[in-house]
């Protein structure tokens, strides 16, 4: 399958709290360039529109529709609910905020991935990205079922859906910045 024969939207979750970052991380700057500024600039050209999961207004700037939690609190699991109801497409990219060294390669690589599943997924030695992937629309039920019983572990999500993993370590070996997650001020690169 070609990417582009099924269009994705795109859904930046920078709805978080930004505790360890002690400031929104979405207005961090890298040579310049803020993390969402980042993010967009890398997805934009592949998707059919771009959604933000977010309630600062100050984001507002992007031009791009935010939409705040349907489940306040419960963590990156309602903010892809919320944004994967709004989506027009039946599929998302989902990338955090703070992963602003994704590639399009890498991306276009996933979506190459989707087929008949309800998730695609990076894994690699250390673990899963589940907050860098594609999700279908018919993930939104499992999701609020999840999140109604209280269950907000993405790990469970990705384990309750039709996931196709895709191991990245080959990636990474190459990049290993690709999928860096910038937590803490003293991840934000010099």
């Amino acid at each position: 399958m070609n990417a582009f024969s099924s269009g994705f939207a795109g859904i930046i979750l920078a709805g978080g709290k930004s505790v360890r970052m002690g400031t929104d991380k979405s207005l961090v700057e890298i040579g310049g360039i803020t993390l969402i500024g980042r993010v967009v600039k890398n997805i934009e050209p592949l998707c059919t529109g771009i959604i933000v999961s977010s309630g600062n207004q100050s984001l507002e700037f992007l031009g791009f529709r935010l939409v705040e939690d349907e489940y306040p609190d419960c963590g990156p699991m309602a903010g892809i609910l919320s944004c994967l109801k709004m989506a027009t497409d039946s599929w998302s990219l989902v990338i955090s905020v703070d992963s602003p060294f994704v590639t399009r390669e890498l991306i276009l690589f996933l979506a190459d991935q989707r087929e008949d599943f309800d998730c695609v997924i990076p894994v690699h030695a250390h673990g899963m990205e589940p907050l860098i992937g594609f999700y279908h629309k018919r993930a939104v039920p499992v999701i609020q079922a999840l999140i109604e019983s209280g269950e907000l572990k993405m790990n469970n999500l990705i384990r309750k859906l039709n996931t196709n993993y895709i191991n990245i370590d080959e990636w990474l070996r190459n990049n290993r910045q690709l999928i860096a997650n910038l937590n803490h001020p003293e991840d934000i690169p010099g």
